[in-house]
């Protein structure tokens, strides 16, 4: 079993990996190392769902509903400050861009307020790729861990 420290150690080092290949994006002599690091999505997504497990294995009540309704508020609270801080700097930087976002249809506001755009094939002005997939496996997570434990 792996504990809580070691999970906290490789995100730690996961983060830095994921630090590095963003920030060094140009640096040609390390491109072909800094490709690699693309791995640490997958060690994201493995640790989450090692962590998903445990925590639905250990609690008495399984209640799906809760269990999703818990992460997705612990996903989107700190999201939509991060998105609303980011929103107020796209204002003063490309003020365009937003009104041009924000008059289309409220279809795109609200796919992007809950980050799920992809999968409206909706433009999205701050939802990113790995949100999408990551609300996708809150939502699945108790499905499929259920479906596998029986």
């Amino acid at each position: 079993m792996i504990s809580k420290s070691d999970t906290q150690f490789i995100k730690g080092l996961s983060i830095l990996l994921l630090v590095f290949h963003h920030n060094w994006y140009d640096l040609s002599r390390f491109s072909s190392i800094r490709s690699g690091f693309r791995v640490v999505v997958w060690i994201f997504l493995f640790i989450s769902a090692y962590g998903f497990a445990s925590q639905l294995e250990t609690t008495q009540n399984r209640h799906p509903f809760k269990f999703v309704l818990k992460r997705l508020i612990l996903l989107y609270v700190p999201l939509w400050i991060c998105n609303i801080v980011n929103l107020i700097f796209s204002l003063c930087f490309n003020a365009e861009g937003v009104y041009a976002f924000f008059s289309g249809s409220p279809l795109n506001w609200i796919s992007d307020l809950f980050n799920v755009s992809q999968y409206f094939g909706t433009p999205g002005l701050l939802s990113g790729w790995y949100i999408n997939m990551l609300v996708l496996i809150i939502v699945t997570f108790p499905l499929i861990y259920f479906i596998v434990t029986k």
